[in-house]
């Protein structure tokens, strides 16, 4: 689990605060299991969501072609799966 890595990790002395980020195919059911965390200084937050690729392997969708081929990236989701993602974190 991600919260024993940060514990082992870093020790009782903590100083600084964790919002744990969820990814959207996972988040409704981390709300669903309603997950409390002893430790004051770590709470669940926003949901992570992947709507394209990066810039760096070209696959960050853009409006025009990459320059160097006729690819304008990828989409990972469409515009309404996407409004509904933002209705579902809200």
């Amino acid at each position: 689990m991600p919260l024993d890595a940060y514990l082992n990790t870093l020790g009782k002395d903590m100083k600084f605060r964790v919002n744990l980020l969820t990814h959207e195919q996972v988040y409704e059911d981390v709300v669903q299991a309603e997950k409390t965390y002893k430790e004051n200084f770590v709470e669940r937050d926003a949901m992570k969501i992947f709507a394209d690729g990066a810039f760096g392997a070209k696959t960050a969708l853009v409006s025009e072609p990459y320059e160097d081929s006729a690819d304008k990236g990828l989409q990972i989701h469409t515009v309404e799966k996407l409004e509904q993602l933002v209705q579902t974190a809200s």
